[in-house]
């Protein structure tokens, strides 16, 4: 788990634009879910579809799975809209 922390805490100092950055914030947030920590995972997803919005509806899609995990089902009926809205 620290590992995963420094991992974030390093990331967040690099540049948020560019395909290259969002591929490496999917990873950071695939790890932080995996790991239990959903709330890193959202907005890293987040951050990640902000970096590259035309290649990471990817992003989107796992920030809605990631509400419906949790029960949140309003948050995960608008996170579905706004993937119908936003992908590609």
């Amino acid at each position: 788990m620290a590992l995963l922390r420094e991992s974030a805490e390093r990331a967040a100092a690099v540049s948020d634009t560019g395909a290259f950055v969002a591929e490496r914030w999917i990873y950071l947030a695939l790890a932080s879910w995996h790991a239990g920590q959903t709330d890193q995972a959202l907005g890293l997803f987040e951050r990640s579809f902000r970096a590259d919005p035309a290649g990471r509806s990817d992003a989107l899609f796992n920030r809605a799975a990631i509400y419906e995990e949790l029960g949140r089902f309003a948050e995960a009926d608008r996170a579905w809209a706004r993937l119908a809205r936003e992908s590609p």
